[in-house]
């Protein structure tokens, strides 16, 4: 599974490859029931990589996802 696949790469530091993995994770399964977990790993990966803009974007799509309507 890709899921496993890009944590995999996450935990060897190849963090390029983990983030085109978990965006293509999201973009593929849109009803996933665990979005906001994926998109603060994404956040936490754009923070270690130098790219706040993109981690707080991230953090907030996860903040978004986790309130109640």
């Amino acid at each position: 599974m890709q899921l496993q696949e890009a944590a995999q790469l996450e935990r060897r530091g190849r963090i390029p490859e983990a983030l085109t993995l978990y965006q293509q994770l999201l973009a593929a399964y849109p009803n996933y029931a665990r979005r906001a977990s994926l998109k603060l790993r994404l956040g936490r990966l754009f923070q270690k990589s130098g790219d706040v803009n993109q981690a707080r974007r991230f953090y907030q799509a996860a903040a978004n996802e986790t309130r109640d309507p």
